[in-house]
């Protein structure tokens, strides 16, 4: 693929399935438009994003001696490659100081997504890189938020150039089927009863094991699936040992990340995650894009990624009220159904890809 891309975006962590994922769709639904558009990733060799190499440029982060090998293969890019415009960070995480940098050295403007308030703070790293992370921020120009709540708490703190832009999803991946039962037997699942799904990492933040404490007693008619990569060991092992004192290994489906899980979801009847609810947004918008009712902790997006509460239901501690709609949500079909109503025809109309994709554009046009 000839190197003409005039629009770079940089996945810092191909890890990262969400990442990836936005990364992916963003590149793809620009060079869709029309937009020359190119990936550096952080990967070394082998990238999931080879498979677009025949029609967008993927670059790999090289080693160096440096130090930084991310930054300095952006730098390395930028020396080489002088028709890029743009530079989009697509998670502004540790590696936001260091991108800035580069940028800021060449003169080419920078944007980049902020995905949770740790983002905006740098509260999860060291002190004397916080300072400096907060700084760099100001750099970007603009920073892109996915949610009202991280808009005002950006203001906050002081930063101006912040543009909302809300997650795409793509709607005619993630839809509804007439019947689960064909899809269950597909994916190896109960073809009977009621399931609910959880799509997380598993570690403590993601609270599996008082997920299973939420949904009630398991058996037959009540099926748990955990759908997420082992991020903490001992917090796993701590899992298994709940799910094996409370015997109910038959009815606990613990099942690795995969790269179809709108199948999932269409096999599913309720979404359920109780944390790291900030970070999941779009998969909770994915679940109700399949027409699915959601039950979420409490976050700050949750009350608007639940409609207040007409696609789902957020479930505060001590609150007997919310407790109860739980309850009601998991036994009562009918009212399942009354939430399920409302839930992707609300992703549809605000969180519809190509809108996001415009909207990008849009930005893009504003800084050349």
């Amino acid at each position: 693929m000839k190197d003409n891309a005039r629009i770079l975006l940089l996945c810092p962590d191909e890890s990262n399935p969400a990442l990836l994922r936005d990364t992916g769709m963003l590149a793809y639904g620009l060079a869709k438009q029309g937009i020359a558009v190119g990936i550096l990733t952080n990967a070394t060799q082998t990238s999931n994003f080879d498979a677009f190499k025949n029609q967008i440029p993927v670059y790999k982060t090289q080693p160096s001696i440096w130090g930084d090998d991310f930054a300095n293969s952006l730098n390395t890019i930028l020396k080489e490659q002088e028709q890029i415009e743009i530079i989009h960070l697509m998670n502004c995480n540790e590696s936001a100081a260091s991108i800035a940098k580069v940028c800021h050295k060449h003169q080419v403007p920078l944007v980049g997504n902020i995905h949770n308030r740790q983002h905006l703070t740098g509260s999860k790293l060291w002190w004397f890189k916080r300072n400096q992370h907060v700084n760099a921020l100001h750099e970007f120009q603009p920073l892109i938020v996915p949610s009202i709540a991280l808009l005002e708490k950006a203001r906050e703190l002081h930063m101006s150039e912040v543009s909302f832009i809300p997650e795409g999803i793509d709607t005619e991946r993630f839809t509804p089927v007439m019947s689960k039962r064909p899809v269950r037997r597909a994916l190896g699942l109960p073809e009977r009863g009621t399931i609910i799904t959880s799509i997380a990492d598993i570690t403590p933040d993601n609270k599996q094991i008082e997920t299973i404490e939420m949904c009630g007693p398991l058996g037959e008619h009540l099926h748990l699936v955990l759908m997420g990569k082992v991020q903490n060991q001992s917090y796993f092992e701590r899992l298994q040992q709940y799910i094996a004192e409370k015997n109910i290994e038959k009815y606990v489906h613990i099942l690795e990340p995969s790269d179809q899980p709108e199948n999932y979801l269409k096999a599913t009847d309720i979404f359920i995650l109780l944390g790291g609810i900030e970070g999941r947004r779009a998969t909770i918008l994915e679940a109700q894009s399949a027409g699915i009712p959601i039950i979420l902790g409490p976050s700050e997006s949750s009350l608007a990624l639940t409609q207040g509460n007409k696609s789902g239901v957020v479930v505060y501690p001590d609150n007997a009220l919310s407790q109860q709609a739980v309850e009601k949500m998991i036994t009562d079909p009918v009212y399942r159904q009354s939430r399920a109503l409302e839930a992707r025809p609300f992703v549809v109309k605000e969180h519809n890809y190509d809108n996001s994709i415009k909207h990008y554009i849009k930005l893009y046009a504003s800084l050349k």
